[in-house]
Protein backbone atom coordinates (compact mmCIF):
# COMPACT_ATOMS: atom_id res chain seq x y z
CA UNK A 1 0.00 0.00 0.00
CA UNK A 2 2.84 2.21 0.87
CA UNK A 3 4.32 2.02 -2.54
CA UNK A 4 0.87 2.67 -4.01
CA UNK A 5 0.94 5.62 -3.11
CA UNK A 6 4.66 6.37 -3.12
CA UNK A 7 3.85 5.96 -7.19
CA UNK A 8 1.37 7.74 -7.01
CA UNK A 9 3.05 11.00 -5.39
CA UNK A 10 5.62 10.75 -7.98
CA UNK A 11 3.28 10.75 -10.64
CA UNK A 12 1.25 13.62 -9.16
CA UNK A 13 4.41 16.04 -9.16
CA UNK A 14 5.35 15.36 -12.45
CA UNK A 15 2.11 16.46 -13.55
CA UNK A 16 2.62 19.39 -11.20
CA UNK A 17 5.82 20.26 -11.46
CA UNK A 18 6.96 21.19 -14.97
CA UNK A 19 10.03 19.52 -16.51
CA UNK A 20 13.02 22.05 -16.32
CA UNK A 21 14.28 23.17 -19.91
CA UNK A 22 17.01 25.00 -21.28
CA UNK A 23 16.74 28.67 -21.21
CA UNK A 24 17.91 30.99 -23.84
CA UNK A 25 17.80 34.83 -24.94
CA UNK A 26 17.43 35.31 -28.86
CA UNK A 27 17.59 39.19 -30.40
CA UNK A 28 18.59 38.40 -33.68
CA UNK A 29 18.66 35.92 -36.83
CA UNK A 30 22.16 34.91 -35.79
CA UNK A 31 20.55 33.91 -32.00
CA UNK A 32 17.89 31.92 -33.08
CA UNK A 33 20.46 30.17 -35.74
CA UNK A 34 22.42 29.08 -32.93
CA UNK A 35 19.78 27.89 -30.59
CA UNK A 36 18.44 25.81 -33.64
CA UNK A 37 21.67 24.26 -33.86
CA UNK A 38 22.64 23.47 -30.43
CA UNK A 39 18.86 22.48 -29.02
CA UNK A 40 16.45 21.71 -31.79
CA UNK A 41 18.37 20.07 -34.10
CA UNK A 42 20.29 17.98 -31.81
CA UNK A 43 16.45 16.14 -30.64
CA UNK A 44 15.59 14.73 -33.58
CA UNK A 45 12.26 13.17 -32.43
CA UNK A 46 11.07 16.17 -30.32
CA UNK A 47 11.65 18.33 -27.35
CA UNK A 48 11.19 21.75 -25.54
CA UNK A 49 13.68 24.63 -25.11
CA UNK A 50 12.58 27.96 -23.40
CA UNK A 51 13.63 31.44 -25.61
CA UNK A 52 12.73 34.83 -24.29
CA UNK A 53 10.17 33.44 -21.80
CA UNK A 54 8.29 31.65 -24.01
CA UNK A 55 8.43 27.62 -24.22
CA UNK A 56 9.16 26.35 -27.63
CA UNK A 57 7.57 22.84 -28.50
CA UNK A 58 7.93 20.49 -31.17
CA UNK A 59 7.16 17.35 -32.45
CA UNK A 60 8.92 15.25 -35.82
CA UNK A 61 6.40 13.04 -37.57
CA UNK A 62 7.07 11.75 -41.30
CA UNK A 63 9.80 14.41 -42.19
CA UNK A 64 7.32 17.24 -40.96
CA UNK A 65 8.27 19.73 -37.44
CA UNK A 66 5.27 21.15 -35.83
CA UNK A 67 5.86 24.09 -33.61
CA UNK A 68 4.35 25.04 -30.74
CA UNK A 69 4.64 28.56 -28.60
CA UNK A 70 3.73 28.77 -24.79
CA UNK A 71 4.27 31.55 -22.37
CA UNK A 72 6.19 31.13 -19.05
CA UNK A 73 3.61 31.60 -17.25
CA UNK A 74 1.01 30.46 -18.34
CA UNK A 75 -1.78 31.04 -21.00
CA UNK A 76 -2.80 29.70 -24.33
CA UNK A 77 -0.11 27.49 -26.14
CA UNK A 78 -0.26 28.75 -29.92
CA UNK A 79 0.21 25.99 -32.83
CA UNK A 80 2.51 28.81 -35.10
CA UNK A 81 2.85 26.07 -37.84
CA UNK A 82 5.21 23.10 -39.10
CA UNK A 83 8.87 23.10 -41.38
CA UNK A 84 10.11 20.45 -42.78
CA UNK A 85 12.67 18.17 -40.74
CA UNK A 86 16.04 20.41 -40.74
CA UNK A 87 14.59 23.72 -42.47
CA UNK A 88 16.58 26.13 -40.13
CA UNK A 89 15.64 29.63 -42.20
CA UNK A 90 12.23 28.07 -42.40
CA UNK A 91 12.04 27.42 -38.63
CA UNK A 92 13.85 30.51 -37.54
CA UNK A 93 11.16 32.52 -39.51
CA UNK A 94 8.58 30.56 -38.38
CA UNK A 95 9.25 31.40 -34.37
CA UNK A 96 11.02 34.85 -34.23
CA UNK A 97 7.75 36.75 -34.33
CA UNK A 98 6.35 34.70 -31.44
CA UNK A 99 9.35 35.67 -29.12
CA UNK A 100 9.75 38.78 -30.11
CA UNK A 101 12.58 38.56 -32.81
CA UNK A 102 13.02 40.98 -35.21
CA UNK A 103 14.57 39.56 -38.33
CA UNK A 104 14.49 42.70 -40.54
CA UNK A 105 17.75 43.86 -39.48
CA UNK A 106 17.43 47.29 -41.04
CA UNK A 107 20.83 49.04 -39.40
CA UNK A 108 23.72 47.60 -40.90
CA UNK A 109 24.60 44.78 -43.14
CA UNK A 110 21.75 42.00 -42.45
CA UNK A 111 23.60 39.73 -40.00
CA UNK A 112 23.27 36.77 -42.31
CA UNK A 113 20.07 36.82 -43.26
CA UNK A 114 19.42 37.62 -47.14
CA UNK A 115 16.12 39.20 -47.24
CA UNK A 116 17.34 41.55 -44.25
CA UNK A 117 20.05 42.18 -45.75
CA UNK A 118 17.76 43.61 -48.79
CA UNK A 119 16.27 46.04 -46.95
CA UNK A 120 19.54 46.82 -44.83
CA UNK A 121 21.84 50.43 -45.26
CA UNK A 122 24.36 47.76 -46.77
CA UNK A 123 21.50 46.92 -49.54
CA UNK A 124 19.98 50.09 -50.09
CA UNK A 125 23.76 51.83 -51.02
CA UNK A 126 24.86 48.76 -53.11
CA UNK A 127 21.58 49.67 -55.41
CA UNK A 128 22.61 53.66 -55.36
CA UNK A 129 26.05 52.99 -56.36
CA UNK A 130 24.67 50.41 -59.10
CA UNK A 131 21.65 52.42 -59.97
CA UNK A 132 22.83 55.93 -60.26
CA UNK A 133 26.91 55.21 -60.72
CA UNK A 134 27.58 52.18 -62.76
CA UNK A 135 24.82 51.44 -64.99
CA UNK A 136 22.60 54.28 -64.56
CA UNK A 137 19.27 55.21 -67.04
CA UNK A 138 19.87 56.13 -69.98
CA UNK A 139 19.70 60.22 -70.68
CA UNK A 140 17.52 61.64 -72.91
CA UNK A 141 19.05 63.37 -76.20
CA UNK A 142 18.81 67.14 -74.57
CA UNK A 143 20.02 65.90 -71.32
CA UNK A 144 23.40 64.40 -73.44
CA UNK A 145 23.45 68.02 -75.46
CA UNK A 146 23.43 70.14 -71.93
CA UNK A 147 25.67 67.58 -70.24
CA UNK A 148 28.55 68.41 -73.30
CA UNK A 149 28.03 72.12 -72.97
CA UNK A 150 28.49 72.14 -69.06
CA UNK A 151 32.00 69.69 -69.19
CA UNK A 152 33.05 72.70 -71.85
CA UNK A 153 32.56 75.14 -68.99
CA UNK A 154 33.59 72.53 -66.08
CA UNK A 155 30.31 73.31 -64.06
CA UNK A 156 28.28 71.56 -62.12
CA UNK A 157 26.85 68.72 -64.41
CA UNK A 158 24.01 67.77 -61.79
CA UNK A 159 21.80 68.23 -58.75
CA UNK A 160 19.42 64.99 -58.40
CA UNK A 161 16.80 64.07 -55.92
CA UNK A 162 14.26 61.08 -55.89
CA UNK A 163 11.54 60.18 -53.66
CA UNK A 164 10.71 56.32 -53.00
CA UNK A 165 7.83 54.21 -51.75
CA UNK A 166 8.84 50.17 -50.85
CA UNK A 167 6.53 47.76 -50.09
CA UNK A 168 7.95 44.84 -47.80
CA UNK A 169 6.48 41.71 -46.82
CA UNK A 170 8.51 39.20 -44.13
CA UNK A 171 5.78 36.33 -45.77
CA UNK A 172 6.87 33.61 -43.07
CA UNK A 173 7.70 35.70 -40.28
CA UNK A 174 4.96 38.29 -40.87
CA UNK A 175 6.95 41.02 -40.49
CA UNK A 176 5.81 43.45 -42.99
CA UNK A 177 6.19 47.84 -43.40
CA UNK A 178 6.70 50.23 -45.71
CA UNK A 179 10.25 52.15 -46.83
CA UNK A 180 10.01 55.62 -47.26
CA UNK A 181 12.99 57.29 -49.24
CA UNK A 182 14.71 60.31 -50.06
CA UNK A 183 17.92 60.79 -51.84
CA UNK A 184 19.83 64.23 -53.15
CA UNK A 185 23.12 64.38 -54.82
CA UNK A 186 25.74 66.32 -56.53
CA UNK A 187 28.33 65.47 -59.15
CA UNK A 188 30.80 67.63 -61.33
CA UNK A 189 33.19 67.04 -64.52
CA UNK A 190 36.66 67.34 -64.52
CA UNK A 191 37.59 66.03 -68.36
CA UNK A 192 37.33 62.24 -67.44
CA UNK A 193 37.11 62.09 -63.62
CA UNK A 194 33.79 62.70 -61.86
CA UNK A 195 33.64 62.57 -58.38
CA UNK A 196 30.44 64.03 -56.22
CA UNK A 197 28.25 62.66 -53.47
CA UNK A 198 24.74 61.22 -52.48
CA UNK A 199 22.78 61.58 -49.10
CA UNK A 200 20.19 59.22 -48.92
CA UNK A 201 17.35 59.34 -45.97
CA UNK A 202 15.04 56.48 -45.25
CA UNK A 203 12.01 56.14 -43.17
CA UNK A 204 10.77 52.73 -42.07
CA UNK A 205 7.52 51.65 -40.95
CA UNK A 206 7.45 48.00 -39.73
CA UNK A 207 4.82 45.92 -37.61
CA UNK A 208 6.84 46.07 -34.96
CA UNK A 209 9.55 48.78 -35.53
CA UNK A 210 10.25 52.06 -37.14
CA UNK A 211 13.64 53.53 -37.86
CA UNK A 212 15.14 56.57 -39.09
CA UNK A 213 18.52 56.18 -41.45
CA UNK A 214 20.60 58.79 -43.18
CA UNK A 215 23.64 58.07 -44.74
CA UNK A 216 26.40 59.25 -47.06
CA UNK A 217 27.85 58.10 -50.66
CA UNK A 218 31.21 60.34 -51.55
CA UNK A 219 32.23 58.60 -55.56
CA UNK A 220 35.07 58.98 -57.99
CA UNK A 221 34.54 57.81 -61.63
CA UNK A 222 36.90 57.28 -64.38
CA UNK A 223 35.44 57.48 -67.85
CA UNK A 224 36.74 56.94 -71.08
CA UNK A 225 35.57 56.90 -74.74
CA UNK A 226 36.62 54.20 -76.77
CA UNK A 227 34.45 55.30 -79.94
CA UNK A 228 32.07 57.51 -80.99
CA UNK A 229 29.66 54.90 -79.66
CA UNK A 230 31.48 53.27 -76.88
CA UNK A 231 33.09 54.01 -73.85
CA UNK A 232 33.91 52.27 -70.29
CA UNK A 233 33.79 53.77 -66.45
CA UNK A 234 35.54 52.71 -63.41
CA UNK A 235 34.03 53.71 -60.72
CA UNK A 236 35.21 53.90 -56.71
CA UNK A 237 33.44 54.87 -53.78
CA UNK A 238 33.24 55.25 -49.74
CA UNK A 239 29.85 55.43 -48.05
CA UNK A 240 28.60 55.74 -44.07
CA UNK A 241 24.87 55.03 -42.43
CA UNK A 242 23.76 55.78 -39.34
CA UNK A 243 20.07 53.95 -38.38
CA UNK A 244 18.36 54.73 -35.18
CA UNK A 245 15.85 52.07 -34.69
CA UNK A 246 12.21 52.40 -32.08
CA UNK A 247 10.99 48.96 -31.01
CA UNK A 248 7.67 48.40 -29.76
CA UNK A 249 8.19 45.75 -27.48
CA UNK A 250 12.35 46.33 -26.67
CA UNK A 251 13.19 49.66 -26.31
CA UNK A 252 15.37 51.29 -28.78
CA UNK A 253 19.20 51.19 -30.43
CA UNK A 254 21.36 53.01 -33.45
CA UNK A 255 24.14 51.14 -35.34
CA UNK A 256 26.46 52.42 -37.63
CA UNK A 257 27.84 50.94 -40.93
CA UNK A 258 31.24 51.55 -43.10
CA UNK A 259 31.80 50.28 -46.34
CA UNK A 260 32.71 50.84 -49.92
CA UNK A 261 33.32 49.46 -53.08
CA UNK A 262 34.96 49.41 -56.86
CA UNK A 263 32.89 49.26 -59.84
CA UNK A 264 32.94 48.89 -63.48
CA UNK A 265 31.11 49.38 -66.25
CA UNK A 266 30.68 49.50 -70.46
CA UNK A 267 28.24 51.49 -72.33
CA UNK A 268 27.19 51.15 -76.60
CA UNK A 269 25.32 54.21 -77.41
CA UNK A 270 23.74 53.83 -80.65
CA UNK A 271 21.39 57.10 -80.31
CA UNK A 272 18.07 55.25 -80.93
CA UNK A 273 19.26 52.62 -78.12
CA UNK A 274 21.61 52.53 -75.36
CA UNK A 275 23.17 49.38 -73.18
CA UNK A 276 24.85 49.51 -70.60
CA UNK A 277 26.18 46.29 -68.06
CA UNK A 278 28.56 46.57 -64.97
CA UNK A 279 29.54 44.95 -62.02
CA UNK A 280 30.45 45.96 -58.43
CA UNK A 281 32.01 44.37 -55.66
CA UNK A 282 31.01 46.61 -52.50
CA UNK A 283 32.03 45.64 -48.56
CA UNK A 284 30.17 46.88 -45.44
CA UNK A 285 30.89 46.02 -41.58
CA UNK A 286 28.40 47.93 -39.02
CA UNK A 287 28.81 48.20 -35.36
CA UNK A 288 25.93 45.47 -33.68
CA UNK A 289 28.52 43.15 -32.26
CA UNK A 290 26.70 40.39 -33.82
CA UNK A 291 28.74 37.83 -35.36
CA UNK A 292 28.07 38.45 -38.61
CA UNK A 293 28.87 41.86 -39.53
CA UNK A 294 30.22 41.89 -42.43
CA UNK A 295 29.08 41.30 -45.99
CA UNK A 296 30.72 40.71 -49.22
CA UNK A 297 28.45 41.66 -52.15
CA UNK A 298 28.73 41.43 -55.93
CA UNK A 299 26.27 42.44 -58.35
CA UNK A 300 26.14 42.40 -62.14
CA UNK A 301 23.48 44.63 -64.27
CA UNK A 302 22.54 45.01 -67.63
CA UNK A 303 20.39 48.48 -68.23
CA UNK A 304 18.76 48.77 -72.12
CA UNK A 305 17.10 52.08 -72.79
CA UNK A 306 14.98 53.64 -75.93
CA UNK A 307 14.92 57.35 -76.78
CA UNK A 308 12.08 59.23 -78.14
CA UNK A 309 12.48 62.57 -79.67
CA UNK A 310 15.01 64.73 -78.11
CA UNK A 311 13.43 64.70 -74.53
CA UNK A 312 11.82 61.13 -73.62
CA UNK A 313 13.76 57.51 -73.13
CA UNK A 314 12.31 54.65 -71.59
CA UNK A 315 14.77 52.49 -69.66
CA UNK A 316 14.55 48.33 -68.51
CA UNK A 317 17.03 46.83 -65.80
CA UNK A 318 17.83 43.55 -64.47
CA UNK A 319 20.59 43.32 -61.52
CA UNK A 320 22.41 40.00 -60.09
CA UNK A 321 23.15 40.36 -56.62
CA UNK A 322 25.48 37.69 -55.08
CA UNK A 323 26.46 37.02 -51.28
CA UNK A 324 29.85 35.77 -50.92
CA UNK A 325 30.06 36.56 -47.79
CA UNK A 326 31.38 33.00 -45.72
CA UNK A 327 28.80 33.84 -42.39
CA UNK A 328 28.80 31.49 -39.48
CA UNK A 329 25.70 30.24 -38.81
CA UNK A 330 24.72 30.51 -42.34
CA UNK A 331 21.41 28.86 -43.61
CA UNK A 332 22.77 28.70 -46.77
CA UNK A 333 19.85 29.78 -48.87
CA UNK A 334 19.23 33.15 -50.93
CA UNK A 335 22.76 33.52 -51.34
CA UNK A 336 21.58 35.12 -55.29
CA UNK A 337 18.63 37.11 -55.84
CA UNK A 338 17.45 39.30 -58.29
CA UNK A 339 15.86 43.10 -59.29
CA UNK A 340 14.29 43.76 -62.33
CA UNK A 341 12.82 47.32 -63.00
CA UNK A 342 11.15 49.86 -65.91
CA UNK A 343 11.87 53.47 -65.50
CA UNK A 344 10.51 56.86 -67.98
CA UNK A 345 12.57 60.05 -67.88
CA UNK A 346 10.96 63.21 -69.99
CA UNK A 347 13.09 66.62 -70.25
CA UNK A 348 10.89 69.12 -69.35
CA UNK A 349 13.25 72.09 -69.73
CA UNK A 350 16.89 72.82 -70.79
CA UNK A 351 17.66 72.63 -66.87
CA UNK A 352 14.88 70.32 -65.27
CA UNK A 353 13.45 66.41 -66.03
CA UNK A 354 11.67 64.39 -64.46
CA UNK A 355 11.84 60.27 -64.16
CA UNK A 356 9.21 57.73 -62.85
CA UNK A 357 9.96 54.22 -62.31
CA UNK A 358 8.70 50.64 -61.14
CA UNK A 359 10.92 47.66 -58.77
CA UNK A 360 10.54 44.28 -57.86
CA UNK A 361 12.35 42.15 -56.15
CA UNK A 362 12.74 37.94 -56.85
CA UNK A 363 14.07 34.60 -55.75
CA UNK A 364 14.39 35.71 -52.10
CA UNK A 365 12.51 32.91 -50.23
CA UNK A 366 9.29 33.99 -47.97
CA UNK A 367 10.01 37.93 -48.75
CA UNK A 368 8.17 40.37 -51.43
CA UNK A 369 9.18 43.80 -52.14
CA UNK A 370 7.52 46.40 -54.75
CA UNK A 371 9.09 49.96 -55.23
CA UNK A 372 7.88 52.60 -56.99
CA UNK A 373 9.57 55.98 -57.01
CA UNK A 374 9.75 59.18 -58.47
CA UNK A 375 12.92 61.55 -59.40
CA UNK A 376 14.02 64.73 -60.97
CA UNK A 377 17.30 66.33 -62.24
CA UNK A 378 18.94 70.28 -62.06
CA UNK A 379 21.36 70.94 -64.84
CA UNK A 380 22.84 74.47 -64.60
Amino acid sequence: MKRFFYVLLCLTLLTVVPVSVFAATADNYDDLSRIYDHHIITQPTGGSVEINEQYVSWTVENGVVTYTVEPEGGGQSVDVGTTAEGDKDGAIRLLAPYLGVVLATVGGVGSGDEASAYTSPAGVTSRLVMQNLVIPAAKTRAEMKKEDAQKALNMPRTFGAALSWEDVDFDNSGENGDLYGATVGMAWDNENISYGFMLPYDYLDFDSFDAHRVGLIGFGQYNLELSDTLSTSFTGHLNYTYTDMDFDNSGSDDVNMFGGGLSAAITLDKDLFIISTGVSYLYNTDDSNVDNDEQHLVKWGVNAGVRNGDNGVFNVFAVWNSDITDYDNDPDVDEDYYEFGMEGSFTLSDAFGMTIGYKKVIELQDFDSDQVYIGSTWKF
